[in-house]
C-alpha cells in the first residue's frame, strides 16, 4: 500500500481557514521527495473548508488523524519538477506552475 498526496488549492488566499474548492491528486509516490515536503510544510492552525460528500466541510487533520500542513504552489512544484511523472501528475506541475507562486496548497495525505 502507498501514500498518495492531495493538493488541495486555495485559490481565493485569504488570512484565517483556507476555502479549497479545487483538489487533484498525485500519484507519484517518491518517498525521499515527501519526507523533504513534510519537512517544508508550514502546520495549518486554522483548519480547511472543502466541498465534500455531506457539503462544506472544515478539517485541521488527515484522513489519519494528522496535523494539516500547506506550502507555497512554487516550492511544491519545485520538488516536482525533476521527477518522473505520469502524464496526470505532469499536469497537476503544469497547473502548480501556472497559477501564482505564492498560492497555498493544502496537502492531505491519502
Amino acid at each position: 500500500m502507498g501514500v498518495n498526496l492531495t493538493l488541495a488549492i486555495d485559490r481565493y488566499s485569504s488570512s484565517g481557514a483556507m476555502h479549497c474548492s479545487q483538489r487533484t491528486r498525485l500519484d507519484w509516490q517518491d518517498y525521499d521527495a515527501f519526507k523533504r515536503i513534510c519537512g517544508e510544510a508550514i502546520p495549518l492552525t486554522s483548519g480547511v473548508h472543502w466541498y465534500g460528500d455531506e457539503g462544506i466541510e472544515h478539517r485541521h487533520t488527515d484522513q489519519y488523524g494528522e496535523p494539516l500542513t500547506y506550502m507555497a504552489a512554487h516550492t511544491i512544484a519545485r520538488h516536482l519538477g525533476d521527477a518522473k511523472l505520469s502524464k496526470w501528475d505532469a499536469a497537476a506541475l503544469a497547473y502548480l506552475q501556472a497559477i501564482p507562486p505564492e498560492t497555498r496548497v493544502v496537502l492531505w495525505w491519502c
